[in-house]
């Protein structure tokens, strides 16, 4: 029995909209950030107390990365292998 194997076409269908930042990288469907944007309101509107009006605007902010001195070049990463 041959074990399924993920391709990078399988993280998006080739006919839905997605984030791709370049041919050889995993395309990241649309729907995704909707599902997740959907699960935040409905978690930040299910906080006791909570009182966000219709239009409220949710900042988020990404990651930082870190420079060395006033350089373009970062640090690179390296993932902790875990037992």
């Amino acid at each position: 029995m041959a074990a399924a194997t993920a391709t990078r076409d399988d993280m998006a269908d080739a006919g839905e909209p997605a984030y791709q930042l370049g041919p050889h990288t995993l395309r990241i469907p649309m729907a995704l950030f909707s599902k997740n944007r959907t699960r935040l309101c409905t978690r930040l509107q299910a906080q006791e107390g909570a009182r966000l009006p219709h239009n409220a605007v949710i900042l988020m902010q990404g990651g930082k990365t870190e420079q060395r001195h006033d350089t373009d070049h970062e640090p690179l990463f390296r993932q902790v292998r875990w037992h």
